[in-house]
């Protein structure tokens, strides 16, 4: 019996330690490159050439799919989140769109700079739908947390962190980022922690979105705009039902060597 329960532990802290780590992905334009992003220390890693020199921003969808956006030739692109080379899907229609964010049905919006309003956008034509204007010029990045909120990054003299009515377009000022310049990118992890790029500063930061107040976590290198979270956590149910079968296999394969062990009595002659 503790043998059985022995093995029952290491499966579960092999569970609990092989848990697949979200990943924050983005784009130094420097280089032109897909970038992968520590959360804790600021490290840049690269993933590889994307293939298009102006990407401003990047979204996963529900199933990891990674889409961005150059605004040089108004493409919409499918991104391989493990090589960095990017494939054009189609014209979005609007000459500016350097936002890109997923809701929680996996629809598209983005901003574009040039009307300054929130569009959709078809994730297999490319093509944009106007929505309306979200009376904000310049905004660099957008970000749906798991509540379905969206909320925009306002750069030139505005710095600062708006809430986008996904309906209307209209957004809502909620306050200056204070210890950063503009984020140019923005995105959720899977706790709904909000978190921002400064190009120009090479910042990361975590911003409040009860304020807009950003806190600086380190220091990036190169010219990081666009940033966007996989969506690699495993839900705990899944974790669960994995340890559940492997207890319920063990215990089953304990039962059998059990009987096996047993001596068999000799019959009476």
């Amino acid at each position: 019996m503790m043998a059985f329960l022995k093995k029952i532990i290491i499966c579960f802290c092999f569970f609990v330690t092989t848990a697949q780590a979200e990943v924050l992905f983005g784009v130094d334009i420097a280089i032109d490159q897909l970038v992968t992003i520590d959360t804790t220390t600021g490290d840049v890693t690269n993933v590889g050439a994307l293939g298009f020199g102006n990407v401003r921003d990047l979204s996963f969808d529900s199933t990891d799919a990674l889409f961005g956006v150059d605004i040089s030739v108004d493409q919409l692109l499918s991104i391989d989140p493990f090589t960095g080379a990017a494939t054009a899907i189609g014209a979005i229609g609007f000459g500016n769109v350097r936002a890109l964010s997923f809701d929680g049905t996996d629809t598209l919006f983005g901003v574009d700079n040039n009307t300054d309003s929130l569009i959709t956008i078809n994730t297999i034509t490319g093509a944009g739908t106007f929505i309306g204007p979200v009376g904000f010029a310049n905004i660099t990045a957008i970000a749906f947390d798991s509540q379905g909120n969206l909320f925009g990054a306002v750069g030139g003299t505005g710095n600062e962190l708006i809430s986008i009515d996904p309906i209307t377009g209209v957004g809502t000022s909620i306050g200056n980022f204070n210890a950063i310049n503009v984020a140019q990118g923005i995105s959720f992890n899977s706790e709904d922690v909000l978190f921002g790029v400064d190009a120009g500063l090479d910042q990361l930061a975590t911003i409040d979105t009860a304020t807009g107040n950003a806190t600086i976590i380190a220091p990036v290198t190169g010219n990081i705009q666009g940033i966007a979270f996989s969506n690699t956590v495993p839900e705990p149910s899944t974790y669960i039902l994995l340890f559940l079968l492997v207890c319920l296999y063990l215990y089953r394969r304990s039962k059998t060597n059990t009987s096996k062990s047993k001596p068999k009595l000799l019959s009476s002659i």
